[in-house]
Order: C-alpha cells, then structure tokens, then sequence
C-alpha cells in the first residue's frame, strides 16, 4: 500500500483496464435499496437481481474550490493509473457511459470505488 492509497487494507483503487472493462458490461441506471440514483454493472450478463453485480452511485464530484456538483445525476470515478498531469476516470449518467482520460488534472474531487484484492483476481 502507498500513502495515498485511501482503501482499506486488502482492498485498492481499480486500473485503467479493469474500470475501461466497465465501457463493455451490461448495466442499468436505477435507484438502489438506499435511495442512491446510480448504475449497476453486471458484467458479461444482462442485469438482473439475480446475476452478481457491482453498483456504483450517482455521487458527482467537487470543483476546485471544494463545491459540491452533479450529484445524483452523474457518477465520476478514478481509476489508479494515471496519464501525466491527468488520470482515467469512469462518467455515466442516465444515458450514457464514457471511459476517457480527465481534461483537466487530478485535483478534481472524484470519488475511488475500491476493489477487493484477492489471491486470483480482484473484484469491484
């Protein structure tokens, strides 16, 4: 683990490949069970309650003087790679799912979804 990594032991922020695999996965925009508008991923099969998946909420992100926006409609999420002075994040909202490299630099306040680190594979 590295001093800025802000998951928990065993767990880590997710790379390039694995969010850019999300592009390719099926999902669905919905509220979740605790009222959170934002997307599941379920993988290589359609979603269903019963197909194992991965949510993701709609939380928005934060400007460069700290304030708050998009929140509820739109879901930033880094990835651990970054590019120069940029990084890779996941958007999505409603309507629309883009992997691509920040336009600005990292100092925006996206949130990390932590994947867990196993002896195989990790899992989102």
């Amino acid at each position: 683990k590295t001093e800025n990594d802000p998951c928990p032991e065993c767990w880590r922020v997710p790379t390039h490949e694995e969010l850019s695999e999300l592009i390719n996965s099926y999902s669905s925009w919905t509220m979740n069970e605790n009222c959170l508008l934002g997307r599941w991923f379920s993988g290589p099969s359609s979603y269903t309650e019963t197909v194992p998946r991965v949510f993701f909420p709609a939380a928005g992100g934060r400007n460069y003087d700290g304030r708050a926006y998009d929140r509820g409609s739109w879901g930033y999420y880094w990835s651990s790679t970054p590019n120069s002075t940029e990084a890779w994040y996941l958007r999505f909202n409603s309507d629309i799912i883009v992997y691509t490299r920040h336009d600005g630099d990292r100092a925006c306040g996206y949130p990390v979804r932590c994947v867990q680190v196993t002896d195989e594979v990790a899992e989102l």
